[in-house]
């Protein structure tokens, strides 16, 4: 046999085999759509209960209330669950999923402007913040830096705030490019 012959025998086995591939996965999503978007609700609950319980000065002492996250879509892929609750001026967005637990922050007025919380800090503080791992650190950065905060977020030091925190992502940007070139250049040397 050519192995032109055999190329077309192939791609024409395949052509069925591709096209119930395609048909079996379609009919599985529609069949398990209902149930994933039902796992994706329990674990923003669960989630949401966490921070309750975690974090309770947020609602009792800066009376938060929690928020619909409409940045998201449903199902979330994987174990994916986002809260945002909202704290006088503040939005805090907390996300978790694959292990990770992150916390941004927003101002009110600003939804579409998400800063993480251990950045925030650090250009609020002028020192370097690490990136909180636990529940413990996000309730002691928070707790402690709530009033610094809010101060941050107000209306009148917000736009100095967003000048200082473009400047940093600008900065990490610039740095991740040139990662990005050297690595690059490594591989292709």
């Amino acid at each position: 046999m050519s192995s032109r012959f055999t190329r077309w025998v192939v791609l024409e086995v395949f052509k069925p085999v591709v096209l119930a591939g395609n048909l079996l996965g379609k009919g599985l999503r529609v069949m398990f759509a209902g149930r994933d978007l039902e796992l994706s609700r329990t674990r923003e609950e669960e989630l949401e209960k966490e921070i309750r319980v975690q974090l309770p000065f947020l609602f009792e002492k800066y009376q938060g209330s929690v928020l619909l996250d409409e940045t998201v879509k449903h199902p979330q892929p994987f174990d994916f669950a986002s809260v945002v609750v909202s704290a006088d001026n503040l939005l805090i967005r907390f996300f978790r999923g694959r292990g990770d637990l992150r916390v941004h922050l927003a101002q009110n007025r600003a939804p579409v402007d998400w800063y993480e919380l251990h950045v925030v800090l650090s250009v609020i503080e002028n020192r370097t913040i690490s990136e909180p791992l636990f529940w413990t650190d996000i309730a002691r950065l928070l707790e402690l830096n709530m009033s610094g905060l809010k101060n941050a977020f107000s209306q009148s030091n917000y736009p100095e705030l967003h000048r200082q925190l473009s400047k940093v992502r600008e900065l990490d940007r610039a740095a991740i490019s040139r990662w990005e070139t050297e690595t690059n250049h490594r591989f292709r040397h």
